[in-house]
C-alpha cells in the first residue's frame, strides 16, 4: 500500500531538512500510530542513518549501532571502523555532517537510554560542542510517550532546550482514512474509522479485498483474530497495572462517566481513581470533558478516547466467551445492529474535523478559537439538554451544530430544537450546521440558507475528498 496522509508532518520535516543547519527533532506518539513509517518515507533518497534501538545490554547496543553505521558508510563508499563507545561513534557522525546534510534517526530512543547510561548527556555535550557548525539532522523517536517526555522534554532532562522541533504524532483524521478504502462505501469507511480509529497499523489490516463484514469477523470475532485481544497489548505497553485500567475501561463502557461512578465501579477511592484517569488522559486513551466554555468540575465527565478500545469494550468484551468458543461470527449481526448508537459519538468527531477543515480553508463564517459539546439545564424544556457541537468567535458570534447518524432523513424538528437551545446563549449572530447520515426531509431543505447549512454525510465525504 502507498504511504497515505501526513502531508503536514512531511512538510515540516522537509522544511527542517532544507534549513541546512543543525536540527534535533522529537517524534513521539502511541505505538502503531505510524512514526517509523513517516520517518522512512521522509528519509527516502536522502543521506540517512536509521537505527532502531532495543533493550539489549550496552555492549550489544554499541555493536548493532556500529554495524548500522558501517552499512551506511559502505553504501556511500566511505571508510569505516568500529567505534569503542557511543560518544566516539556519535562524534564521528557529527564529523560526517560537517559539510554535507546527514540525517541520524534513533528510533525507540528511550530503549537506547536504558541500555546506554548517560546517552542523553553524551548527545547534549556533542550538540553543545558541534551543533552550531553542523549540518546534522537528528530525529529521536519513541512509542513510549512518558519515557520520551522524561528523556527529552522535561525541564531537568539533558536534552531540554536542545531540540528544534517536536512532533506529537496523532492518529489520522477521517479525511485521510477515506483514501485507505477505495472499495468501501462511505458508510463502511465511517464504521471502520469508528472501530479502528486513525491508527495506520490497524487500518492496513482492513485495507484489503475483503468485505467490511469479513474484516470485522476475521479481526475481532475469531479466537485467533489479530485484534481479538488488542487492549492487552495496548495497556501492557505503558501501564504497570493493566488489570486496574482494564476495570476502568469496563466501567466507562458500561455507562459510568463521572469520577464517583467510575470509582464505585472499580471499588477504589476517588483520589486513586483520579490518578488512574489522569494517567490514561496523558496517554490519550481517555478524555476529560466539561461543557464548552465552562470550567465546572462538578460537570466533568470522562470517556474512552481511543476508538479501538471504545469498540472493543463495548462490543467485543461482552462476546468474548462466544468468540473463544469459536462462535463469535454468529454475533456479527447483533453487533452491527448496535453500531448506529455506537456511531453517534464517532460522527460528532467526524463533523468536528470537517468544521475545522472548513475553517482551515476559510470556508467557515465563524472563526472559532475552539469547538466542543455543551450540556446543561434548560428551563424551557424542563430537563438536561445537549448541543452536539458549538464554537465561538467572540461574545457576539457563534455556530451550533447537530450530528445525526440515523437511517431516516433528519427533520425540521431537529433544527428547531437546536435553535431553541442556542437561545440559552446571547449571541447576536448565530450559524447552524446540521449533519445527517441519511439526508434531510423536504421541509428541512426549504429553510436552508447561508445561516443554516444542511450537509449530508455523502456530501461531507465528497468535499473532504475533493479539498
Amino acid at each position: 500500500m502507498d504511504f497515505i496522509g501526513r502531508e503536514v508532518e512531511l512538510k515540516t520535516l522537509e522544511n527542517l531538512y532544507n534549513s541546512d543547519k543543525f536540527e534535533c527533532v522529537i517524534i513521539y506518539g502511541r505505538k502503531k500510530v505510524g512514526k517509523s513509517e513517516l520517518i522512512r518515507n521522509f528519509i527516502q533518497n536522502k543521506r540517512a542513518i536509521f537505527y532502531l534501538g532495543n533493550e539489549s545490554l550496552a555492549e550489544s547496543e554499541l555493536t548493532d549501532f556500529n554495524q548500522t553505521l558501517a552499512n551506511f558508510e559502505a553504501q556511500f563508499k566511505l571508510p569505516s571502523e568500529s567505534w569503542p563507545s557511543f560518544k566516539a561513534a556519535l562524534s564521528h557522525i557529527f564529523n560526517l555532517a560537517k559539510n554535507e546534510r546527514l540525517i541520524l534517526v534513533l528510533d525507540e530512543y528511550p530503549y537506547m537510554t536504558q541500555s546506554v547510561k548517560g546517552l542523553s548527556s553524551i548527545l547534549q555535550n556533542l550538540i553543545d560542542e558541534f551543533g552550531k557548525n553542523s549540518k546534522l539532522m537528528i530525529i529521536l523517536c519513541s512509542s513510549s510517550i512518558s519515557m520520551m517526555e522524561e528523556e527529552t522534554l522535561a525541564y531537568k532532562a539533558p536534552l531540554f532546550g536542545r531540540t528544534t522541533c517536536r512532533i506529537n504524532l496523532q492518529p489520522l483524521e477521517f479525511k485521510e482514512i477515506l483514501k485507505f478504502f477505495p472499495n468501501f462505501t462511505h458508510e463502511e469507511i465511517a464504521l471502520t474509522y469508528g472501530i479502528l480509529g486513525g491508527m495506520p497499523y490497524y487500518l492496513k489490516m482492513s485495507a484489503n479485498e475483503e468485505s467490511f463484514k469479513d474484516n470485522l469477523i476475521n479481526l475481532f470475532l475469531k479466537p485467533d483474530g489479530r485484534l481479538t485481544d488488542a487492549p492487552f497489548s495496548i495497556l501492557n505497553l505503558e501501564l504497570s497495572e493493566p488489570k486496574r485500567y482494564d476495570e476502568i475501561f469496563k466501567a466507562m463502557a458500561s455507562g459510568a462517566s463521572r469520577l464517583n461512578e467510575i470509582a464505585t465501579y472499580i471499588h477504589a477511592e476517588t483520589s486513586n481513581t483520579s490518578y488512574f484517569l489522569n494517567k490514561l488522559i496523558k496517554l490519550r486513551l481517555v478524555y476529560k470533558q466539561t461543557p464548552y466554555l465552562e470550567d465546572n468540575s462538578k460537570k466533568t465527565i470522562y470517556g474512552i478516547e481511543d476508538h479501538l478500545l471504545r469498540f472493543w469494550y463495548s462490543m467485543i468484551e461482552p462476546n468474548l466467551i462466544a468468540i473463544n468458543q469459536g462462535s463469535g461470527h454468529l454475533r456479527y449481526q447483533q453487533i452491527l445492529s448496535r453500531m448506529s448508537d455506537f456511531m453517534g459519538f464517532v460522527f460528532e468527531r467526524i463533523c468536528t474535523q470537517y468544521l475545522w477543515h472548513l475553517q482551515r480553508n476559510e470556508r467557515l463564517p465563524v472563526i472559532c478559537g475552539s469547538m466542543g459539546r455543551w450540556w446543561g439545564k434548560s428551563k424551557e424544556e424542563h430537563s438536561q439538554v445537549e448541543i452536539d457541537l458549538m464554537g465561538e468567535e467572540d461574545k457576539h458570534k457563534a455556530l451550533f451544530a447537530d450530528c445525526k447518524w440515523q437511517n431516516e432523513p433528519t427533520s425540521l424538528k431537529v433544527l428547531n430544537k437546536l435553535q431553541q437551545r442556542s437561545a440559552l446563549f446571547n449571541y447576536d449572530e448565530s450559524y447552524y450546521y446540521l449533519f445527517a447520515k441519511s439526508g434531510f426531509t423536504p421541509e428541512c431543505y426549504k429553510v436552508a440558507s447561508p445561516y443554516i447549512q444542511l450537509i449530508s454525510f455523502d456530501e461531507l465525504c465528497q468535499d473532504l475528498i475533493l479539498h
